[in-house]
C-alpha cells in the first residue's frame, strides 16, 4: 500500500489512543495525532491495560489490535517500528510489574500473526539485554544506588514514582529489572544491538 495509506492508518490508531486518554489537555489534542501517539502518552497506555481485562474493554482493545495488524500488513518499516516502540513496548513495560490489572499475557490472544511476531521481537530485545546486564552495567557503571528489585519496587509508596518506573523499566519473568538506559547501552556496545530497535523520536 502507499505511504499515504500507511500514514492514515497510523493516525487512526493514534487518534484511538488519544481518545482513551481523558487526562490529555485540549492543547495537546490539537497537535497532530501521529505526534501524540509517537509520544506514547502514559495515560493512554495505562487505559489500554485497564480495558483489556474487562469484557467490553477487551473488545475495544481487540479492535485496536486488529487495526495494528492491518498497519503491519503494509510492510512499511517505519510503521512497524512505530507500532513496536510506540505501543507494544510501552504496553509490555507497563504491565510487567505485577501491580497493574493487566499482565502482558492478557494481550497475547488479541495479536494477529504479524503483531505476534513484532510483539515477540520486542520482548526478545529486553530479554537479551537482561541476559547481558553484567556487561552493560560494567561498561557504564550506575550510581551507588542498589539495583531495582521486586522488593524495592513493592516498598515504594509514592504512586508517581511507581508511574515513572513503569514507563522506563521492565520487570522480566525472573524478577530482574531492565531499564530503557540499559537497552540503549547494550545497543551502543553492539552497534545497534537486537534488530527492530531504534530510539523513540529518532
Amino acid at each position: 500500500m502507499s505511504s499515504t495509506a500507511s500514514s492514515s492508518s497510523r493516525e487512526e490508531i493514534a487518534l484511538a489512543l488519544v481518545a482513551l486518554s481523558p487526562l490529555l489537555s485540549k492543547r495537546s489534542q490539537r497537535r497532530t495525532s501521529q505526534q501524540l501517539a509517537a509520544q506514547a502518552p502514559y495515560e493512554a497506555v495505562q487505559r489500554v491495560a485497564e480495558l483489556v481485562v474487562t469484557e467490553s474493554g477487551a473488545e475495544w482493545v481487540a479492535r485496536l489490535f486488529r487495526s495494528v495488524e492491518d498497519v503491519l500488513a503494509e510492510k512499511n518499516k517505519e510503521a512497524v517500528e512505530f507500532m513496536a516502540f510506540s505501543l507494544f513496548e510501552d504496553v509490555q513495560n507497563f504491565s510487567s510489574h505485577g501491580d497493574t490489572a493487566a499482565s502482558p499475557r492478557d494481550f497475547m490472544p488479541m495479536l494477529g500473526p504479524l503483531s505476534a511476531k513484532v510483539w515477540a521481537a520486542v520482548d526478545q530485545i529486553w530479554a537479551t539485554v537482561g541476559e547481558n546486564l553484567d556487561e552493560v552495567r560494567t561498561r557504564v557503571p550506575s550510581t551507588n544506588e542498589e539495583p531495582l528489585t521486586p522488593e524495592r519496587y513493592q516498598s515504594l509508596q509514592n504512586p508517581e514514582l511507581r508511574r515513572i518506573i513503569r514507563s522506563i523499566y521492565r520487570r522480566l519473568p525472573d524478577g530482574t529489572y531492565v531499564s530503557v538506559a540499559d537497552v540503549l547501552v547494550y545497543e551502543t556496545i553492539h552497534g545497534g544491538g537486537p534488530h527492530l530497535r531504534k530510539s523513540k523520536g529518532a
